[in-house]
């Protein structure tokens, strides 16, 4: 989801994420709904907004100097007891306009103006404030690492059904054949500005294969030494 399409979505609405029933449609609440639907970034539980500094450590702290001016998607920290969090659509170095919930009090999602007099400073997502733009390629690279998965399970198969065994290695090499082509065209969804997330182990193609390659090669050598 990008930045224009999570205000779109919630502008209006409240937004509630884990926390206490005590306290309900807070500004973390919309802070953490931003964090896990537009920066795909686990959510901070049982924290006042002054505190998401102190649990977002791979995130940029920047703090709020006088020429500073926070990028869209930054998550406006300020002062208080309990802090304000928000999120900075667009403003310059005397006033800008964010995405907030409860400011003032009790109000839905909107746009709201403020001035820098009680902003502490603002966090920044360690992929950039561009993170978003590139779910296009990220979505098509996840598709190439489940293809790569589908060609592992393929292989395990055709393993436990051919009963002769000299052609094992012949179906492990069109499969890889299969994989580096694929591994060619992920190599082409790397956007500079969107750093493209690694795969989890589970969905890891590439390593299933060669693993189950590995497999391959030990079980034609105990068939063929001992004539199983």
């Amino acid at each position: 989801m990008t930045h224009q399409e999570f205000k779109n979505k919630n502008n209006g609405k409240f937004v509630e994420v884990a926390g206490s029933a005590n306290a309900l449609n807070q500004c973390v609440d919309l802070g953490n709904a931003y964090l896990r639907d537009v920066l795909g970034h686990a959510i901070v539980e049982w924290t006042n907004a002054i505190g998401f500094p102190e649990k977002l450590l791979d995130f940029e702290w920047i703090e709020n100097t006088p020429d500073a001016i926070p990028q869209q998607g930054d998550l406006m920290i300020f002062f208080g007891y309990y802090g304000h969090i928000s999120i900075f659509d667009e403003g310059d170095i005397n006033r800008f306009r964010s995405f907030d919930q409860n400011f003032p009090a009790n109000s839905p999602c909107h746009i709201q103006e403020h001035n820098y007099n009680n902003v502490f400073g603002w966090l920044r997502s360690p992929e950039g404030s561009n993170m978003a733009d590139c779910t296009a390629e990220r979505e098509s690279r996840d598709h190439y690492w489940n293809v790569l998965k589908e060609i592992s399970i393929t292989l395990e198969d055709e393993i436990q059904k051919e009963d002769d065994v000299d052609k094992l290695p012949a179906i492990v090499e069109d499969l890889m054949g299969d994989v580096i082509k694929l591994e060619d065209e992920l190599e082409n969804f790397k956007c500079p500005e969107c750093p493209i997330i690694s795969p989890s182990e589970p969905s890891d193609g590439l390593k299933l294969v060669s693993r189950t390659e590995e497999s391959v090669k030990d079980r034609v050598k105990i068939i063929k030494k001992y004539a199983i």
